[in-house]
């Protein structure tokens, strides 16, 4: 499923995506000189992801699509971690995994919680406000 890579910083790879389900993932490969440390993925809900795309469609005649959004992200955050900060600022709760060792790939074993259930709506305002104002971080 689409993906965009993020510059990141050294010694690690950031990536946003979409999944098949159409969970949203926001992953942070961390890498030594010769092997790859860890990896931390953070999932979005479906349903949080669906309303995320509403709020930035409301000006559209067509809602947003999977890789709009992932280059949206791409042209507004330069990393993940202000990703993630954008999405706590909009209230969006985000589910967790660790992976040592970074041997899982992010579209895999996503969490049954991102599948199913939906985190308590986002402050609209905050999350149109962030939209419309197209500033990168």
């Amino acid at each position: 499923m689409p993906s965009v890579q993020l510059r990141g910083y050294r010694h690690s790879v950031h990536t946003v995506g979409i999944t098949a389900s159409g969970v949203l993932y926001v992953d942070i490969q961390k890498f030594a000189e010769d092997y790859s440390e860890y990896a931390t993925t953070y999932y979005v809900r479906v349903a949080d992801v669906a309303r995320i795309k509403r709020l930035i469609s409301r000006d559209r005649t067509t809602p947003i699509s999977d890789l709009e959004l992932l280059r949206l992200f791409a042209a507004s955050f330069h990393t993940a971690d202000y990703v993630l900060d954008w999405l706590r600022e909009a209230d969006v709760k985000v589910i967790r995994r660790h992976d040592e060792g970074a041997c899982l790939n992010a579209e895999e074993g996503v969490p049954e919680a991102a599948l199913t259930h939906a985190s308590p709506p986002p402050s609209l305002a905050r999350v149109a406000a962030h939209a419309s104002r197209g500033q990168s971080y």
